[in-house]
């Protein structure tokens, strides 16, 4: 058995038994019979010796023996397996896990797993597909049954040639880039892929190289925007956020070519379809509406005929022109923009999986459908443009069980019978002659068809329902008794596992809390004794600052001594100065009282210099000359004066700068504070005017604005001023925090 490892076990176990089982032994004895007789009654030694028409006869004959009793036994036999493996598989994940899925979930999670699985392995198979008509896909079938039946290898080969030599871009895909945006943004069916980058980029890149490999010269139709939507949703739904770009781009580069190639006359663009009116095939769907709806709904008809009547009609010309004029822009693109996504993409699961039958086309019985769910709104319509308003507004509304309703009640037998015609003539080529010898042949013919009757019977487990699902007891609870019991003791073991969660939830929250006094506690001794540190430093400063103040009191003291001595002696100097009223009086000739040196011996008497004598008497002689000043001590009043201002400059700059480091200090944050003025003022002016000022620029302003912007800047300035201090304040809280932490850390 090969490649089995990626293949769900339940469906392993069912293969082991069946090929194990007297059914399948049978099966093969016969089949390998009639392959031998036939090739003996052939004459021919191998299968390859056989032209293609004698091929196509070989297979038949063996075809007709497979739906003898021994093939009804061996279907029995494959499906009684399968549903026992399914059914113990369910059973054991109901038991052991404690997950809320019913147990028909589960049964449709693992046939869904199951089918992608064989899907992958055997491609050859996607006509079991089939069997799914008029049912939504999965979005895990739906990825690999459009892959499968819009498979393309050489467009896909071309175009990873064509990616590898040639990255350069053009003009254009900025166009449809920004094209694939407003789509996407715009279209309200389309708003599950609003958000997802990549379905706008592999978009992007797939309208790109299909424009330039159509070699236009302009740019794409809007159908052929559309067209690509419903196949980017089914390329990214459920894929993995590890999903490349690339790799997305690469698989609907190959849907899309196929999809564009493929399509029917009245999918093409209306342009083209004018350019060749000779050409009818895009006519015939419309007819087919025509007269589905004179057979069916013979009101509705009636309503579009009344519209599109028109001088000179022949009889049901007119209803045809209405039909095509509805429905020719909504089947241009298949319904997209018409209908919500989930219902779009159910009818083109229909129409891909009859992509390989040339006679299947579904086209017409949904466009009928789609009219006559809509009919109610329709038939309120008076003219050609509310019947188009009320297909986009209405559309949108309808949902994929109106769909079914419609196509089973009136379409499901035909297009059904059409689908699966001829699929048992689908049987796959075997070639016995892969080896040596012709024995090989019973190793090939037993090896495949398992897997071929197992892809059968799965593809029929989902639709219709298994018919032998409870006709074997099952390996495990079975009884309601014993399920009541399982489920008693689920929600016992359910209830415990909750209460055990409350408890260690209680102890976690005591836990924390206990954590969170002691944290309180510790941080609180730690506020306490940061207090007191801070009270101390407090105190010592407050003593520092006393004792600051002191020293400057007793500095500006003897200042204010000195200034007072100094005052005092420029008031004596100048009472010198002043010349006496009676100078020349009789009086003032009067002889003086002897000196000390008229009391010592003249020899003894120091006589002064001639010069200093003479001026003397000069000075004296001539009271009124105030040539030259007094000198007393060497020192003038003018000089005196000079000294004492520089004094009390010199005292009163110690008092406000105070000296050295102190100066420096008070320098620096004078500067950083004119620095932090200066930046407030010209955010202030940014904030108002939105451009620094020049320096009279707000003194030319004319009133009132002047004071009105004089207000607003000041206003401003202040707030830059709060917000500083504010920020500083906060700042220096938290050192103040983290050194409390820092010494608390410490002590402990």
């Amino acid at each position: 058995m090969d490649d089995i490892s990626a293949t769900p076990h339940w469906i392993i176990n069912a293969r082991k038994n069946i090929e194990h089982s007297q059914q399948w032994k049978g099966f093969t004895a016969e089949l390998f019979d009639a392959v031998q007789q036939q090739l003996v009654e052939s004459h021919v030694n191998f299968f390859t010796d056989l032209s293609e028409a004698e091929k196509t006869l070989f297979l038949r004959e063996l075809l007709k023996l497979c739906r003898g009793n021994a093939y009804k036994e061996v279907v029995l036999q494959i499906s009684s397996c399968l549903e026992d493996q399914l059914s113990s598989c369910v059973a054991i994940e109901m038991q052991e896990s404690g997950s809320v899925s019913t147990r028909s979930e589960r049964f449709q999670s693992h046939v869904r797993d199951g089918m992608v699985n064989l899907l992958h392995k055997w491609p050859d198979m996607k006509y079991k597909l089939h069997a799914l008509f008029n049912q939504p896909l999965s979005s895990e079938i739906r990825k690999v049954a459009w892959r499968l039946f819009l498979s393309n290898t050489k467009a896909r080969m071309e175009y990873l040639t064509r990616v590898s030599k040639n990255t350069a871009k053009f003009s254009i895909d900025l166009d449809i880039s920004m094209k694939c945006d407003t789509l996407l943004s715009t279209e309200p069916t389309f708003k599950h892929l609003r958000d997802s980058k990549i379905a706008t980029r592999a978009m992007k890149n797939v309208l790109t190289y299909y424009h330039r490999i159509q070699r236009l010269k302009n740019s794409l139709p809007d159908t052929e925007y559309s067209l690509l939507v419903p196949l980017v949703q089914a390329a990214i739904a459920g894929a993995a956020h590890s999903t490349s770009v690339a790799t997305v781009t690469t698989l609907l580069v190959e849907e899309y070519i196929t999809l564009m190639e493929s399509r029917p006359p009245f999918m093409r663009n209306s342009e083209i379809r004018h350019k060749a009116p000779a050409n009818t095939e895009g006519v015939v769907v419309f007819e087919e509406v025509v007269q589905m709806l004179g057979q069916k709904d013979k009101e509705l008809s009636n309503v579009i005929q009344k519209i599109y009547t028109q001088q000179g009609d022949e009889p049901g010309e007119s209803l045809c022109r209405g039909v095509e004029n509805i429905l020719q822009a909504a089947l241009g693109v298949l319904f997209v923009g018409y209908l919500n996504m989930t219902t779009l993409l159910y009818i083109w699961d229909q129409y891909v999986i009859g992509l390989d039958k040339p006679s299947y086309d579904c086209t017409p019985a949904f466009s009928f459908a789609f009219l006559h769910l809509l009919r109610d709104h329709l038939q309120k319509c008076n003219t050609k443009d509310e019947l188009a308003a009320a297909l986009r507004s209405q559309g949108a509304l309808l949902t994929v069980g109106q769909f079914q309703s419609v196509i089973s009640k009136y379409f499901y037998g035909d297009l059904y019978s059409t689908l699966t015609k001829d699929n048992a003539e689908s049987f796959p080529v075997l070639d016995p002659t892969q080896s040596k010898d012709s024995s090989c042949i019973v190793d090939v013919v037993t090896v495949p068809v398992p897997l071929l009757f197992l892809i059968h019977s799965i593809f029929l487990a989902l639709f219709p329902p298994w018919t032998h699902l409870s006709s074997n007891e099952n390996p495990l609870r079975t009884r309601p008794k014993d399920r009541r019991q399982a489920r008693e003791e689920r929600e016992a073991l359910r209830m415990n596992h909750i209460e055990k969660m409350k408890q260690e939830e209680r102890h976690r929250k005591l836990r924390e809390e206990e954590e969170i006094r002691l944290e309180e506690e510790r941080l609180q001794r730690q506020l306490e004794e940061t207090k007191r540190i801070n009270n101390e430093q407090r105190l010592y400063l407050e003593e520092q600052l006393a004792e600051e103040r002191q020293h400057r009191y007793d500095i500006q003291k003897n200042a204010e001594e000195q200034i007072g001595l100094l005052q005092a002696e420029i008031r004596k100097i100048k009472g010198d100065r002043r010349p006496s009223v009676d100078i020349f009086t009789v009086n003032s000739f009067g002889t003086p009282p002897p000196s000390i040196e008229s009391k010592s011996p003249v020899q003894d008497r120091q006589l002064p210099p001639l010069t200093q004598q003479n001026t003397t008497q000069d000075n004296t002689a001539l009271p009124g000359s105030m040539s030259k000043p007094r000198q007393i001590n060497g020192r003038t009043a003018e000089s005196v004066t000079q000294d004492l201002l520089q004094r009390i400059m010199l005292t009163a700059d110690t008092i406000i700068n105070g000296q050295n480091t102190e100066r420096e200090e008070l320098n620096s944050v004078t500067r950083d504070h004119l620095y932090s003025y200066r930046q407030d003022v010209q955010n202030a002016e940014l904030e108002v005017f939105g451009r620094y000022l020049d320096p009279e620029e707000l003194k030319n302003m004319p009133e009132p604005s002047r004071t009105e912007k004089k207000r607003r800047l000041a206003a401003a300035i202040k707030r830059g001023v709060e917000a500083r201090y504010r920020a500083k304040v906060t700042q220096e809280r938290l050192l103040l925090a983290e050194s409390v932490a820092y010494m608390g850390a410490t002590v402990t």
